[in-house]
């Protein structure tokens, strides 16, 4: 809840600090779908991910706000939360651009039971892509960037009937009624492959 309080406080300084520099701050948005493809945990292969960001545009060059998005991957889906800037080179119908997200992974939507649980971690994305305008405002996006998010897997055992295999010593840092617990850290890695709109 920290990172998100952190993440929240940055966005609004951002946009209070774009007030006080006297730039019109109009809203934006990219919405985007498409893959991440690579090896890592779990298997090889492709994997959906969705993305919105939502912001204001400083001026012509740079525009900052916050990300969210759904990652499913084979095991797990994650929701990230993030931090966003996008950096434009404007050059009329094609114009290049750079994306920046940098957050939290969550792992809301990962069923947990009492001796099974994941938790989230850091996310960080950085891409490049293209802006094709079609109409006056909108634009279609085509970006290609890199993906990397931490999470960790949870599993133990129950104290069964008062009596434990691990000494008290080894048990003082679990969890109150566990005798053992292990955690696996996974870090996961894709390439990034992205289609969507900005309005």
């Amino acid at each position: 809840m920290k990172k998100v309080k952190l993440m929240v406080a940055v966005l609004g300084c951002s946009l209070w600090s774009a007030q006080l520099l006297g730039q019109p701050a109009r809203f934006t948005n990219q919405t985007e779908f498409g893959l991440l493809q690579g090896k890592g945990a779990f298997k090889q292969g492709g994997s959906f991910t969705l993305q919105t960001f939502n912001g204001i545009r400083l001026n012509e060059f740079a525009e900052v706000g916050g990300t969210v998005g759904l990652d499913a991957y084979p095991d797990i889906t994650l929701v990230p939360l993030a931090f966003g800037w996008r950096g434009v080179i404007p050059a009329g119908n094609v114009s290049p651009f750079l994306a920046m997200d940098v957050g939290y992974a969550f792992d809301w939507l990962k069923k947990e039971t009492e001796i099974s649980w994941y938790s989230g971690g850091l996310m960080f994305n950085p891409s490049i892509g293209v802006r094709i305008r079609s109409k006056k405002t909108d634009r279609f996006l085509l970006a290609v960037g890199y993906k990397r998010q931490q999470y960790s897997h949870y599993e133990g055992r129950l104290l069964s009937g008062g009596f434990a295999v691990v000494p008290e010593t080894e048990r003082s840092a679990l969890p109150p009624g566990f005798e053992f617990l292990q955690r696996d850290d996974y870090i996961l890695q894709r390439l990034s492959i992205r289609v969507g709109v900005m309005f």
